[in-house]
Parts: structure tokens; sequence; C-alpha cells
């Protein structure tokens, strides 16, 4: 079955990175808040790969210095913004 992309989420890696960084930035602190903000209109069953994406992205911000960790990157770990 295929899922159409939410609306507002990112279909590349750059506008991802923005979608993520604008969760954080507006409040989302740790893993589940900024999947919850970024993705709005799927099927619940699909949030935990959702969130696994979401997962990757964040690591890869907190590499490149756009957001911390505030320990080491998991779901439970808080998060902010540069």
């Amino acid at each position: 079955m295929d899922w159409p992309a939410p609306a507002h989420c990112a279909s590349t890696g750059s506008d991802a990175r923005s979608s993520i960084r604008a969760a954080v930035a507006a409040g989302a602190a740790t893993l589940n808040a900024v999947t919850a903000a970024v993705y709005t209109d799927i099927p619940p069953a699909l949030l935990p790969a959702a969130a696994r994406n979401v997962l990757a992205h964040l690591i890869d911000l907190d590499a490149r210095g756009m957001l911390v960790f505030n320990g080491p990157p998991g779901p439970d770990t808080p998060l902010s913004s540069r």
C-alpha cells in the first residue's frame, strides 16, 4: 500500500532537516514530540517507522552542530536548538 507523504513533511533531506529543526525550535524536546509535530497526518501504526526516520535526521543534525542531544542520542534524550 502506498501512503502519501504528509503535505507539510519533507520529501528531501534538507526539507526534513528544516521541518525537524522548526519542531525543536517550537519546543518539541524529545524524539516522540518531534515525530508528532512533523508527522501529523499518518496512521498511528506508521509512527514507529516515522520516529526512526526522525531519529536518523536528529543524529545528523546533532553531528552538524544544528541541535544538541542532552545526553546519548536516543528516543528519550532531551533535545535543544542551537
